[in-house]
């Protein structure tokens, strides 16, 4: 909104007629400047309702109308309400454009109750962030909160930018977050020990120095300038995580004065699921927050990210449909963003510290048994070779940090019996064991309280496994007990060689029977006790359910458990004992308690397979079955009013293995996977696999849980890997293609073809569609045939029996389907090509098209195109009747101003001529986006308004004066001639401008004589209708020829078989045209090439970017040619050359220009007038 200062002047609010539409717009405006409000004490601020007859029923309609545009804030001061953001964002805008908002803003009230509004008037008067509270830190979260919100409303308000720096409350919330997790994990008065590792990790994370305990890893990988961080390794409840979380305390210092720590947790579904894009979109926010200062222009990085796949996704419709080299060249995008942000930043001078925690999740998502060279291509290796790429990032004043130190955390240690291959990947290696016996007796002491002496803490110390969370389970037992009977349970034997996991669970089994008794004394005054067999009886069989309360040990527990029928007072009697005993359960709401989540977490699995008899002599796992069994039964019969019983009752059937609910219902799965969380790797096979696959996880499915699937989900899952492999831009090594081999693999995980599914529901085909688009990525285009034709086939049937003409989706977007990838797929191999004839003729005896004025195209002509790619020519039927007069429509839209705003508008057009049979004609003016158009050459004119020579789009690409100030734009980036501006663009940057100029209007005029005020001029006359002449024939072709991202994918697949073959090749081969492209980026010369490409995921990046650079400049196919020719033996080169060159020759035969590339065109067509050269 504007900020012009008149906004901002005085004068009493208007006075509209006294209706209840007028009044509800004045309450707006009061509102606008409050947070919550009373409605009623509200409407007593409006001047312009005089009290008298008919003023209460005009104040209640006008209530309730303002009440469509708030929200109910319910609180403990009653109901009131809060005008919904668009509502107060439109209120500011009305008095701004009116002059009222200082009035307004003058007149309202000071509620103390009301902190948003107090803040809200404070930003707006202030104009931003200069009216932030003169300590931040004094406000609590819901404060921040506030001042964060008001600042937002503020900026769109006044025109002034968010708050920068650390008065940016956004940036006080994650700060004070992130203490608080820290705080959690590793209480600074209660973290104990590990001195000499904490002090030996805070000097490697910043000076790389290996001090005691830590040693330096041997290794012989030949880049011996691969990051490589630490590992630290320990089990749950050796105390890792504590030991982490202070060390990134103390990297930071408490202040935030410290280094730069980012912490990427794999326990997070965002990083688990995600790739780099979200990795590197979490290191900017969190080094934001450890240099505010560098808030704006991180944020800048997320916002290109966003950007450019939003545009991505209104081309493609969808992640599913988005090629994979688009996904990374997000990333690429991002990354070249980065270093523009802190090209001029003090970070180059510290260490960037990265702790990725929770490894596990990331090795449990990796094949660990491949060789090194192959897991680089694993979760595993992408994330190790992140940390890497973070250290390559270079801008103009050298790298961006100076330098990146990475500390590992997980539960296991990889390659456990090959230390050298350890080497190749972590600097070194720390296993997490006992605290040293002085740092157990000061926790014991901590955690037990006063009744625990130093001399008993030290015996205690030396009698028990010194891990944190067996030293918490002592302690919390002896604070039950003070006489607790250690010497007796320790004489048991058998703990001293124990892990904390272990040990844990034999230490809960020994402390379970040792359980007190529990004395009451009832209402009466009569003393009651519960025996400590009634309490131990309940307690372990009740780690089964998720929480406690007296009704379920009356009506689920106690009869699995051995106690027989009991009434309610004695079931309530059982739940104080067991509430009592500290060291096992806690509170978890009223009247309920759970068991210790970190002994759950422990005990849980074991007790499901726990063949030893409890002290009746049962086997405990008959025990756990049996309170399963009854707590299944219990909410579906009893319990079933209970709050998600039903799903509750499915919970406790997978632990049963009982799986027929979940199986059958896709949302009770989702249900379950919500209640059960951690649980549900307790779980049996076949249940924890099939919550695993729903929770969109099917890479972290171990070899076990993808045998006990039922065949359809196995399928699923595994289509899903190699789909999330696709999508992730990672190419595996070559095999020799065989479509008996690998077109029958893939065609077995297709789906199988329903009898009469829908035209929309087989287009729309998910598993099809990423089958065929793995397939295509790697390449494998007789398997794409194999996989797509039953569907290609069954698409006809359902066009014959679809009462409305066929539904084709998103069909501005056709090449992104994956029926196109079969017609190209088709049109390489000959495969399917008997069937293609009938199959179209089918497809057009459905309703045609009435014409082509409408959005969109119609379902012949789509058919119609698909069936033309596939068998390289029109189909022969038509030249039949009776598709003459359709064949005619087609040669009036050839030489219409139809406009061209997307490639399947231009493929089209490049079609034409196959139906027709008639040479191109001369169009009219008609628009034509950027975003489909070659950079088919450059020309240099003198702009007449600057005195300045211009590096510009010329030959077939004009631009009305309208638009002269974006070509300017674009021109300016160019190294212009004759000016002194050499500026140089990367390869981002040159994509970005073309994307940004396609947000303009531009018309194509291609062979008129035309000038504009710049001054340039076609040479060219002829008139519409005519036929195109020489030589616009070829460059008319060459323009609507476009870009070719259908192929992307598999060019980037031969790409990587040439770096992997032969990487001087493909240096050579840039080398040889980068000299004669119309314009190559700084960033993609030759020797910068060959460094990106020496290491496997920065070479996916690159290739991604000079792919998207080749093609801009129409050098494509001349490329893969030079490389093809260099690499003859390379299977997927062959194939992906070959298919590259039959879909140029089917779109540029008619046009006559084939083979010809633009350096020629630069020379011979370039529009610069000669008084001017």
């Amino acid at each position: 909104m504007s900020s012009d200062a008149a906004a901002l002047n005085t004068g009493a609010a208007p006075l509209a007629q006294d209706d209840a539409a007028s009044i509800a717009d004045q309450l707006k405006w009061l509102a606008a400047l409050r947070g919550s409000f009373d409605p009623l004490n509200l409407i007593e601020e409006v001047e312009s309702l005089q009290k008298g007859e008919g003023s209460a029923r005009l104040a209640d309609r006008a209530l309730n109308r303002l009440s469509r545009s708030v929200d109910e804030i319910i609180s403990a001061d009653g109901t009131h309400w809060r005008l919904n953001a668009d509502a107060r964002h439109a209120a500011l805008a009305e008095m701004v454009k009116a002059g009222k908002l200082r009035a307004m803003l003058s007149k309202t009230p000071d509620d103390p109750k009301d902190q948003f509004g107090r803040l809200l008037r404070s930003a707006l008067l202030a104009k931003g962030a200069r009216g932030a509270p003169k300590r931040l830190r004094t406000l609590d979260p819901a404060g921040l909160m506030d001042w964060a919100l008001a600042l937002d409303f503020a900026e769109r308000t006044v025109g002034d930018r968010s708050a920068p720096g650390i008065t940016n409350p956004r940036i006080e919330l994650a700060r004070r977050a992130e203490d608080a997790r820290l705080e959690h994990v590793a209480p600074r008065d209660k973290f104990f020990g590990r001195a000499e590792i904490s002090k030996a990790l805070v000097a490697y994370a910043l000076e790389r120095k290996f001090e005691p305990p830590l040693r330096q890893l041997s290794r012989d990988r030949k880049d011996a300038s691969f990051v490589r961080p630490v590992l630290v390794t320990g089990i749950g409840g050796s105390g890792k995580s504590a030991l982490v979380a202070n060390l990134v305390r103390r990297l930071k210092r408490l202040n935030w004065t410290g280094s730069v720590v980012v912490t990427l947790d794999f326990d997070r579904p965002s990083l688990a699921l995600g790739g780099e894009r979200e990795w590197l979109a979490e290191v900017t926010r969190q080094i934001a927050r450890a240099r505010p200062a560098l808030a704006d222009r991180l944020s800048k990085v997320r916002v290109a990210g966003r950007r450019i796949l939003e545009e991505y996704l209104r081309e493609y419709g969808s992640m599913e449909r988005l090629p994979a080299t688009h996904q990374l060249n997000v990333v690429a995008t991002m990354r070249n963003k980065l270093k523009e942000a802190l090209a001029e930043s003090d970070l180059n001078h510290e260490p960037l510290i990265i702790v990725l925690d929770t490894f596990e999740e990331v090795m449990v998502r990796s094949d660990m048994g491949l060789d090194d060279q192959a897991l680089e291509r694993e979760l595993f290796g992408l994330v190790l070779a992140f940390l890497d790429s973070l250290d390559d990032l270079g801008g103009r004043n050298g790298p961006l940090f100076g330098s990146v130190r990475g500390i590992v955390a997980g539960r296991i240690r990889p390659f456990s019996d090959d230390d050298r291959r350890l080497g190749q990947w972590f600097d070194s290696w720390f296993e997490v064991e006992e605290l040293e016996p002085a740092a157990a007796v000061r926790l014991l002491r901590d955690r037990a309280g006063p009744t625990l002496n130093q001399k008993r803490a030290r015996q205690i110390a030396g009698m028990f496994p010194r891990f944190p969370l067996v030293l918490i389970l002592v302690a919390s037992f002896i604070a039950g007990d003070k006489d607790a009977p250690l010497e007796d349970i320790l004489a048991e034997g058998g703990l001293g060689q124990l892990n904390a996991e272990r040990a844990t669970q034999a230490l809960y089994k020994r402390f379970l029977d040792r359980v007190p008794e529990y004395r009451e004394t009832d209402p009466g005054g009569l003393a009651v006790t519960v025996p400590q067999s009634d309490l131990r009886r309940v307690a372990q069989p009740g780690l089964a359910l998720p929480f406690i309360t007296s009704q379920l040990i009356q009506e689920v527990l106690a009869d699995p458990c051995g106690l027989g029928e009991v009434d309610r007072k004695r079931a309530g009697l059982l739940f104080r004992g067991l509430s009592k005993t500290a060291w096992l359960v806690e509170p978890a709401g009223p009247d309920r308690v759970r068991h210790v989540p970190a002994l759950r977490r422990i005990m849980l699995p074991m007790l499901a397979s726990d063949s030893t008899a409890d002290a009746d002599g049962h086997p405990i796992k008959a025990r756990f079955r049996a309170v399963h069994d009854a707590a299944a039964r219990w909410y579906r019969e009893g319990g079933a009013s209970e709050p998600e019983a039903a799903a509750r009752a499915a919970y406790h059937d997978c632990f049963r293995g009982d799986v027929t609910t979940i199986k059958a219902d896709p949302l009770m799965r989702r249900r379950v996977l919500d209640l059960a969380g951690d649980d549900v790797h307790s779980m049996p096979a076949e249940a924890r696999a099939l919550l695993i696959l729903e929770k969109g996880r099917s890479s972290a499915l171990t070899s076990e849980d993808l045998a006990v699937l039922p065949r359809d989900m196995r399928r699923q899952a595994e289509l899903e890997r190699r789909t999330s492999r696709t999508k992730r831009g990672l190419v595996d090594e070559q095999q020799p293609l065989n479509v008996q081999g690998a077109g029958a693999e893939a065609v077995s995980a297709a789906p199988t073809l329903g009898a009469l599914r829908s035209f929309g529901e087989i287009l729309n085909d998910t598993e099809v569609a990423s089958a065929v688009e793995t397939s295509f990525a790697a390449a494998d285009f007789e398997a794409v045939c194999a996989i797509a034709w039953p569907n290609v086939a069954a698409l006809a049937a359902a066009a014959q029996r679809a009462f409305l003409t066929p539904n084709w989706n998103h069909t501005n977007n056709l090449e992104g389907l994956w029926i196109w990838k079969w017609a190209i797929s088709a049109l390489t191999t000959g495969n399917n090509r008997e069937d293609i004839d009938p199959w179209c003729r089918t497809i057009g005896n459905a309703p045609l098209e009435a014409s082509f004025s409408g959005p969109g195209f119609g379902h012949f002509t789509l058919a119609l195109m698909i069936a033309t790619v596939a068998l390289g020519r029109a189909p022969s039927f038509l030249a039949q009747a009776p598709y003459f007069e359709q064949v005619a429509r087609f040669a009036e839209l050839g030489s219409s101003d139809q406009p061209i705003n997307t490639l399947t508008d231009a493929r089209l057009r490049q079609l034409l001529p196959l139906w027709t049979g008639l040479t191109p004609a001369v169009p009219p003016p008609f628009k034509l986006s950027v975003a489909v158009a070659r950079l088919v050459g450059l020309a240099v004119g003198f702009d007449q308004r600057t005195g300045s020579r211009k590096t510009r789009f010329a030959l077939a690409v004009m631009f009305d004066p309208p638009e002269s100030l974006r070509v300017e734009l674009l021109g300016s980036a160019f190294d212009t001639q004759g000016s002194g501006d050499r500026r140089k663009l990367t390869a981002s940057n040159l994509l970005s401008l073309l994307r940004n100029m396609d947000r303009g209007e531009a018309f194509l005029r291609p062979i008129r004589g035309y000038s504009n005020p710049a001054g340039f001029a076609l040479p060219y006359e002829a008139r519409v209708g005519d036929r195109l002449p020489e030589p616009l024939l070829p460059a008319y072709g060459i323009l609507l020829r476009g870009p070719t991202p259908e192929l992307y994918d598999p060019i980037r697949t031969a790409l990587v078989d040439v770096v992997r073959a032969s990487p001087d090749t493909l240096v050579n081969a840039i080398g040889n045209w980068e000299g004669r492209a119309l314009y190559w980026p700084e960033d993609f010369s030759a020797p910068v090439v060959q460094n990106q490409i020496s290491k496997s995921r920065s070479a996916d990046f690159a290739l991604a970017q000079l792919i998207g650079v080749l093609d801009l400049n129409g050098l494509l196919s001349a490329f893969l040619m030079t490389c093809s020719e260099a690499l003859p033996m390379e299977q997927r080169l062959q194939a992906v050359t070959r298919a590259l060159r039959v879909y140029d020759k089917l779109l540029l035969e008619h046009f006559d220009a084939i083979d010809l590339v633009p350096s020629g065109l630069r020379r011979d067509w370039g529009a610069t007038p000669s008084s001017q050269s």
